[in-house]
């Protein structure tokens, strides 16, 4: 065999090298960008959760994300299996680049001795893969073929009380039940024993419906998509909306929505009656995935902290929502209820409100490149709160958003949002407070929930780009001279509303643009650092205006 040594020939190595690194490089872009099949050009603004996502292409299971149900004795939900067949550790298993849940006739496995509702574990082995974290709402899609026997292969989530099951499928009924072989069941079910659909109450699922597809489960492998929001959940197949796939909160009624709460993935095998017990002849057989991918909603700022949840990284050291002493009698991180996970922020208070009331995210929290964004986060108003505002202020560059919510329903999660613009990024002390000034407030009784804050981009400006982006509104002259200049001319769109703040945050003026441009009284500023909101329906823009 003759060998070529690329080192003399220079020309050509580098090239070699050069179409190596792109080729790389690429392909790691691709991998880096995958989106569910049924939004590529993620108009839903997708990012992949790797805590709870694999291809499945090592070769062993990652137990750094997954448990298999029954190793060290340890069984999730005191569940071994579905009489008479019972889970084994050895039938979960990762080859060519597969999940693989088999299922065996194995009379001398060492069964239960105690039966199942009077149904002795007996002959059948099965397998159950679960994942160590949660997750809570996002896009699960998952890519398997069903196994060919008449045993379930199923797709479904546990957590605090509940179960939402994706699927349970059908692969291999006998003929009685050919239908069964392109159908998926999914149900909701509560295990709560104070909820009318606990189901040892005998009263089933708090959902069930079964979705037929075109194709049997078990001859092909098919692409599986789920978006699970706090509002609805739509099913997919191979990238398409299915018929009978949307499932509305609103439709279905507060106790029956019982898929509110973080779940953990189970990946199993299970035997019914109903459907028939394979035989001897039957087995083995595999339920085969390919992948499971999830993803969550993007967030340009760290979920987790701005949901309340946890602690943030900066510098090396854990920090947390600071509230001041004066505030922290009337807002405190709370676990009385959460949009997502277990934790919001709670503001409470009754009679008249004495001083401002403001938390305050860490300095380097909001690290955010210039261009136009979208701020939104989720707020709870119980009945009968008396409130008309509050603001939301970056304040590295400042950046002030006023949200008006004397019109927001109350008894419910609602989304607000408001776009505003950067043309500088993020300094070194950029974060987020959120305030609410006694005049927001009347003197009756007011509970405020704030949850799942998220900052995504709307239009991101390169470095080169920033100039040929300029936002619309100028002001000007500026900086302005104290005693010498009387006005400060603001141009921008008309209709536009006008709010002046020191650098504490207060609130100096408030007024509505009349005229192009409208000029601003400052005979009565100190010399000083002040910033000003130009509000024109959802956008907002802030301008920093310095007085000598």
């Amino acid at each position: 065999m003759q060998t070529t040594l690329l080192i003399y020939q220079p020309k050509t190595y580098l090239k070699e090298s050069l179409y190596l690194f792109l080729f790389l490089f690429i392909f790691s872009e691709m991998q880096a960008q995958v989106y569910p099949l049924s939004d590529q050009s993620n108009s839903g603004n997708w990012v992949l959760n790797e805590t709870v996502s694999d291809e499945f292409d090592t070769d062993a299971l990652d137990k750094a994300k997954w448990n298999i149900q029954g190793e060290d004795n340890v069984y999730k939900s005191n569940f071994i299996g579905r009489a008479p067949s019972q889970f084994s550790t050895k039938n979960g298993v990762v080859d060519n680049d597969k999940l693989k849940i088999q299922t065996k006739w194995e009379p001398d496995f060492d069964f239960s001795e105690t039966p199942q509702d009077g149904v002795k574990y007996e002959n059948i082995t099965t397998a159950a893969v679960i994942s160590k974290a949660q997750f809570h709402y996002g896009y699960m899609e998952i890519k398997c073929k069903s196994a060919d026997a008449e045993i379930t292969s199923s797709f479904w989530t546990t957590g605090n009380k509940s179960e939402l099951d994706m699927f349970e499928m059908f692969g291999g009924p006998k003929e009685a039940n050919q239908n069964w072989k392109k159908r998926l069941k999914y149900n909701m079910i509560s295990w709560d024993p104070e909820n009318y659909y606990y189901l040892p109450d005998g009263k089933g699922p708090a959902y069930t419906d079964n979705i037929q597809v075109e194709e049997n489960t078990a001859d092909d492998f098919h692409v599986y998509g789920f978006d699970w929001t706090p509002d609805y959940i739509k099913i997919y197949v191979d990238g398409v909306l299915h018929p009978d796939g949307t499932i509305l909160r609103s439709e279905l009624g507060e106790e029956r929505w019982v898929t509110n709460v973080p779940y953990w993935i189970w990946f199993d095998s299970e035997t019914f009656p109903w459907l028939g017990i394979p035989e001897e002849a039957d087995l083995p057989v595999e339920y085969e995935i390919e992948y499971i991918r999830v993803w969550d909603k993007k967030n340009l700022i760290d979920s987790d902290f701005f949901g309340f949840e946890k602690p943030i990284q900066i510098d090396e050291s854990e920090q947390n929502w600071f509230i001041p002493a004066a505030s922290a009698a009337f807002m405190s991180v709370s676990e009385d209820k959460a949009a997502r996970w277990y934790n919001s922020l709670k503001f409470n208070h009754s009679g008249p409100l004495p001083n401002n009331v403001v938390a305050f995210a860490p300095f380097k929290s909001v690290q955010l490149e210039t261009g136009s964004f979208t701020y939104s986060m989720q707020i709870w108003l119980e009945a009968g709160a008396d409130i008309k505002t509050f603001q939301v202020i970056f304040e590295d560059p400042w950046t002030v958003l006023n949200f008006d919510v004397s019109g927001v329903e109350t008894g419910k999660w609602v989304t607000i949002s408001q776009d505003f613009k950067r043309s500088i990024p993020s300094g070194e002390k950029d974060r987020i407070r959120i305030l609410i000034k006694p005049a927001d407030v009347a003197e009756g009784t007011t509970t405020l929930y704030f949850d799942e804050i998220y900052v995504n981009a709307t239009e991101t400006l390169g470095i080169d780009d920033s100039k040929t982006h300029e936002i619309s509104s100028k002001v000007y002259p500026n900086p302005m001279r104290s005693g010498l200049d009387q006005y400060l001319n603001v141009s921008s769109p008309t209709g536009t509303q006008l709010v002046l703040y020191n650098v504490t945050g207060a609130e100096i003026l408030r007024m509505h643009k009349t005229a192009e441009p409208f000029q601003i009284p400052i005979t009565a500023l100190s010399p000083g650092i002040y910033f000003l909101s130009i509000a024109s329906g959802t956008s907002v823009e802030t301008k920093k205006i310095i007085i000598k």
